[in-house]
């Protein structure tokens, strides 16, 4: 199998790529095929943190204010990400589209591959099945077992979901292909980051493989919604507790 795809990435590029903004979950359906692969982000794709704190409006916060000490964008986006990481320890989850459950049940009965590709840290593998369950999801697959995979920083293939931590998601699928030796006819990405999006539709390029590279916007225009940045501070400091908006709220007063 190794051979085989090795052959493959010396092949002359035939692939089909298409990559497209959309706040439809249900957009991806009519590119689903035989042999496709439906590859999810889980936050702010799946998933989103149902208070202010750890909301998207939050991490532009915390972004924003780190570049106000002088850091640069990366390492204020490194920042930003280990904040992040450290609030899925505590902030209740709530689903971007209630349709996704269903549409994803819907996949897997169909017999489609289905999984997940996040930049969450390893040691937050557990809780991210936790908070899917407790959505309706499952990313389960026929990969039923877990394992580590070879990158620069750590990360793991567990319950149907590769958590990629710092390093690239290309990267790290990169390697999940060459463990399992499988390999898809097309890939479907659905990921809030148009950056992701790209750099994964580079990798599938050089290993022929089809791609659609769909570019979610449904959490950023809910986004829109008021957002309290001294609620999110209270609720920061009543850690590990969450209070609710409405509890935090009337607290501030």
């Amino acid at each position: 199998m190794k051979r085989l795809l090795l052959s493959l990435l010396l092949l002359p590029s035939l692939i089909w790529a298409l990559v497209f903004d959309s706040d439809q979950i249900s957009s991806l359906l009519p590119y689903v095929e035989e042999g496709t692969w439906v590859i999810f982000d889980v936050d702010q794709t799946l998933i989103e943190s149902s208070v202010n704190l750890g909301s998207s409006q939050w991490r532009k916060a915390i972004h924003a204010r780190a570049k106000e000490t002088g850091m640069e964008d990366e390492e204020a986006q490194r920042v930003t990400k280990q904040f992040a990481d450290f609030m899925h320890r505590f902030t209740p989850p709530r689903l971007v589209d209630p349709e996704t459950p269903e549409l994803i049940q819907q996949l897997q009965q169909s017999g489609v591959f289905v999984m997940g590709l996040t930049a969450r840290r390893p040691e937050n593998a557990e809780r991210t099945r936790e908070q899917l369950a407790a959505c309706g999801i499952s990313l389960r697959n026929r990969i039923s077992e877990n394992f580590v995979l070879l990158a620069t920083h750590p990360a793991i293939y567990q319950d149907g979901a590769i958590h990629a931590g710092p390093n690239s998601k290309s990267s790290v699928l990169l390697q999940f292909i060459k463990k399992t030796g499988e390999l898809p006819r097309k890939v479907i990405f659905v990921d809030d980051r148009p950056n992701q999006i790209a750099d994964l539709e580079q990798l599938l390029a050089r290993w022929n493989i089809d791609y659609v590279g769909i570019h979610y916007t449904a959490a950023a225009k809910q986004a829109a919604a008021p957002y309290d940045p001294a609620i999110a501070d209270l609720q920061w400091r009543s850690l590990p507790a969450i209070l609710s908006d409405e509890r935090a709220s009337t607290l501030s007063r």
